[in-house]
This record gives structure tokens, C-alpha cells and sequence, in this order.
């Protein structure tokens, strides 16, 4: 598996290590093997603009996830590119929310995961759980 990030502020570039292991070890448990996926680490600013332009909502948000245009294997890598997760770090933490949570949240949307209807919202967040419970038990929680 491989995972891409990008970070445009150098405090943030201190996450890289912490989000890979996360990924790393969500992937593992969901047995995701030949993944590749892009993470971007971006401001207030760059999450609202994101926001407002692909879901209509003119506020900043945690995360935004945003699946392949294809199901074409990445020509980098020859992995199933699963698509990008861009995560607004600061806002996440002045909401006091967990980065290593929102991560995963990305990824099970990226994997198809929704929280259109109740039923698909309890799903998802049973999941979110249990890889939380398997991030915490190996101290990747952040």
C-alpha cells in the first residue's frame, strides 16, 4: 500500500508520520492490501473553498473525500488508486476531534462507507469504531 501526502504548512508536516501509520494500520485491518490514496493537509481557507464548490456548503469542514475518476490501477504505482482525502488540521483540532478518526472517516467514504440513511450511518460508524479500538490498542491515536 501507498500513501501520498502533501502538506502546504510546515507545522504540518509533522503529522505525515502519524497519518502514514494510521493509514498503514486502518488499511491492514480492513485488509486492504495494494491501496494508494493522496492526502492533503490544508487550511481553513482551502477546506471552505473545497467545501462550498463540491457540496455547496459555504463553511470550513475536517475532512472531504473524494473517490477515482476511474478504477484504473495509479500509473505510479499500479495500485487501485482509491482517491483523495483532503484534511483541514486546525480546524479538526480547535474542534477538539481526532485526527487519526477523521482519517479513517475519509477512507471508509473513499471505500464506498455512506451516512446517508440511518441504517448506512450505524454501519459506518460501528466500523469507524472498530478500527479506532485497533488504532488506540497500537498507540497510532491522534
Amino acid at each position: 500500500m501507498m500513501i501520498a501526502i502533501e502538506s502546504f504548512r510546515a507545522r504540518h508536516g509533522l503529522l505525515k508520520p502519524k497519518i502514514k501509520a494510521a493509514f498503514h494500520a486502518a488499511l491492514d485491518f480492513l485488509r486492504k492490501k495494494q491501496a494508494y490514496l493522496e492526502v492533503f493537509l490544508v487550511s481553513d481557507a482551502e477546506i471552505r473553498r473545497l467545501n462550498r464548490r463540491f457540496r455547496g456548503k459555504n463553511r470550513p469542514t475536517n475532512v472531504l473525500s473524494f473517490g477515482p475518476t476511474s478504477g484504473f490501477p495509479s500509473p505510479k504505482t499500479r495500485r487501485a488508486f482509491l482517491g483523495e482525502i483532503f484534511l483541514a488540521p486546525d480546524y479538526a483540532l480547535r474542534k477538539k476531534e481526532s485526527l487519526a478518526r477523521l482519517l479513517v472517516h475519509g477512507l471508509l467514504h473513499l471505500l464506498g462507507y455512506t451516512h446517508a440513511s440511518f441504517h448506512d450511518k450505524i454501519r459506518m460508524e460501528a466500523l469507524e469504531n472498530r478500527i479506532d479500538e485497533y488504532l488506540r490498542r497500537r498507540k497510532i491515536y491522534f
